[in-house]
């Protein structure tokens, strides 16, 4: 392999993805090619694990790899509106049990 593999491309992408946009189509109405932007909501994602049975954050590969739960259940727009909520879970811990989901309440 010649190069390390990382966690986050999908959470990223959404994240960059919602921010390019919104910049293009600002800069859009700045220059009168369009009346007003068609975004409604920015919209982020993060991911959320379960490691130990300790509740994490934004997982790196290692953490990713590592979680016996994971999540990319963040996915939510500016306001707080959940969009996405999707997971896998290994072993004995399950998301829905952990304070992780409050992340996104």
């Amino acid at each position: 392999m010649c190069c390390k593999p990382t966690a986050g491309h999908g959470r990223r992408a959404i994240t960059g993805a919602s921010l390019a946009v919104s910049v293009a189509c600002r800069r859009l109405v700045t220059e009168e090619k369009i009346s007003e932007s068609p975004i409604k909501k920015l919209v982020a994602a993060v991911s959320v694990g379960v490691i130990d049975g300790v509740a994490l954050l934004d997982l790196n590969y290692e953490e990713d790899k590592a979680a016996t739960s994971r999540s990319s259940i963040c996915v939510a727009t500016e306001d707080g509106s959940l969009v996405e909520a999707a997971g896998l879970g290994r072993g004995s811990d399950v998301l829905a049990r952990s304070s992780s989901l409050k992340c996104c309440r």
